[in-house]
């Protein structure tokens, strides 16, 4: 045991001190640099593997260059301590910022990390379904992967619709949500009810 609290020690140093880092990432919109190192992005992220072995990819001074103005730096940076540290307690963070999590590592394709925030929300649904139901179902209508999270979100709307009607925010959902909860036809609410909203 005292071996692996000393890896896990390590490599918690290693977050800390990523200054010597061969990635240079500049994130969000700010562009706000953050660094990495190549070999533990490789470990945990699809993405990063195909990304980094391409050829061409080292760019600057031997640093791999690469930016991702779509993913905001404090995200990343939630993503980075996962592959280093290993799991986070998500308690620590926003709902909205715990779905901005669950995006992003989809997108960088961090698996691990996408089925631990998935539990996580599954375990805290209501919380999140009450919070933000719009945002919620936008983020798991937009993305494939999450079928299991999907198919319970929907469930939770749709014996719950007042979650979603009674937010106000219900006129800004996306199509392809709409199109999720109605692909169930199993809404618990008055038709004429719909008309009040």
């Amino acid at each position: 045991m005292a071996f692996y609290s000393e890896v896990d020690k390590n490599f918690k140093q290693l977050y800390e001190n990523r200054e010597n880092g061969d990635v240079i990432i500049y994130a969000g919109e700010e562009l706000k640099e953050l660094r990495a190192h190549s070999q533990v992005l490789l470990t945990y992220s699809s993405y990063f593997r195909g990304v980094l072995s391409y050829e061409g990819a080292k760019n600057y001074d031997g640093h791999f260059i690469l930016k991702k103005s779509n993913i905001h730096a404090s995200t990343f940076e939630v993503i980075l301590k996962f592959a280093y540290c290993g799991p986070t307690d998500l308690h620590e963070l926003d709902n909205a910022v715990v779905l901005k999590v669950l995006a992003a590592a989809e997108e960088l394709g961090f698996h691990k990390l996408i089925n631990y925030v998935e539990k996580y929300i599954i375990k805290n649904l209501n919380d999140f379904s009450r919070e933000d139901p719009v945002k919620m179902l936008h983020i798991v209508a937009s993305h494939e992967t999450f079928e299991d999270l999907k198919e319970i979100c929907v469930e939770a709307i749709l014996t719950e619709p007042d979650i979603l009607f009674d937010s106000g925010k219900y006129l800004t959902l996306e199509e392809n949500a709409w199109i999720l909860i109605l692909k169930y036809d199993e809404l618990i609410i008055d038709e004429l009810e719909i008309w009040d909203y």
